[in-house]
């Protein structure tokens, strides 16, 4: 027989899995090429997760900046512009994290879940779209076009319109990614 795993081995394996499982070739499909996947778990096995959750709500934002653009560098040649990829990159990761029990409990992460974002794709604007209240917002929506043109200002505006779809819904920002996905569209 084994030995017995012990619990930091078996939370770094838990991590490599929601790294693997949750950055799939789908999600960020057509953003630099070649590596671009690989380079995106590599890091989240990387992250310092224990500094996400010191963060709380209120850092979080500064820390998830800090890591977009470390991420962005680490990224192929091709996609180191690629703010867009990053950004769902991490938002995909961390929520996962942020739901896993042992990820959640050893670091903290139900600290940042208020302040954690709506990975944004296709699905995310289409949803938002159909749930806009104002022309406005319909507006700033209408300017995205795709992940990898995405940039920090557009970026902000659709993270809040997403803080008021979530409110309005009574869920956070972060779950309105269940709502959204692969959802049938309705009218505008």
């Amino acid at each position: 027989m084994g030995e017995k795993i012990e619990e930091p081995d078996l939370l770094k394996a838990r991590l490599r899995f929601i790294a693997n499982t949750s950055l799939s070739a789908s999600s960020l499909r057509n953003q630099g090429g070649t590596g671009v996947v690989k380079a995106a778990r590599t890091f989240m096995r990387e992250l310092n997760l224990e500094e996400a959750g010191a963060a709380g709500a209120e850092g979080y934002p500064a820390y998830l900046d800090t890591c977009t653009t470390k991420l962005m560098a680490y990224f192929p040649d091709k996609a180191r512009e690629n703010y867009g990829a990053a950004r769902k990159a991490l938002n995909i990761y961390l929520f996962a994290c942020a739901r896993d029990h042992m990820a959640r409990s050893r670091y903290r992460l139900d600290r940042i879940e208020p302040a954690l974002e709506l990975p944004i794709d296709r699905h995310a604007i289409d949803y938002l779209k159909s749930e806009a209240m104002d022309n406005a917002d319909r507006q700033v929506l209408r300017r995205f076009s795709f992940i990898n043109q995405l940039d920090e200002d557009i970026h902000s505006a659709i993270q809040a319109i997403a803080a008021k779809v979530a409110e309005c819904h009574g869920v956070m920002r972060c779950e309105l990614d269940f709502l959204a996905w692969r959802r049938k569209k309705k009218p505008i």
